[in-house]
């Protein structure tokens, strides 16, 4: 559900999303589309969406990453972490952080 509403907020935000269930099916696409801006929710059912990102960003280096979670960052990480719950104008805060970082 929260995949659904995410994905529909940023497509009002005019994104063109293509939203996966697993880390590994969003890898598999990431490498094969190009894509400028991964957002991600920690807890995933295969694996750990820190480790999605870090996969991530080697495929692209120049990939923008969200991360929704519960917890803040801890200062290890060079992502954007978006706190939930969120909503649409913290969502997109987040993005454009996370554009500006990766630019």
């Amino acid at each position: 559900m929260v995949r659904m509403i995410t994905a529909d907020l940023l497509t009002e935000l005019g994104y063109e999303v293509v939203a996966h269930g697993t880390g590994e099916a969003a890898l598999r696409a990431l490498s094969s589309l190009g894509a400028e801006l991964l957002v991600t929710d920690i807890g995933l059912p295969d694996m750990d969406g820190l480790e999605v990102a870090r996969q991530a960003v080697l495929l692209s280096p120049d990939l923008a990453v969200v991360i929704a979670s519960g917890a803040q960052n801890n200062g290890d990480e060079v992502f954007t972490f978006l706190e939930k719950p969120y909503d649409a104008a913290r969502l997109r805060r987040a993005v454009g952080r996370a554009m500006q970082a990766a630019a």
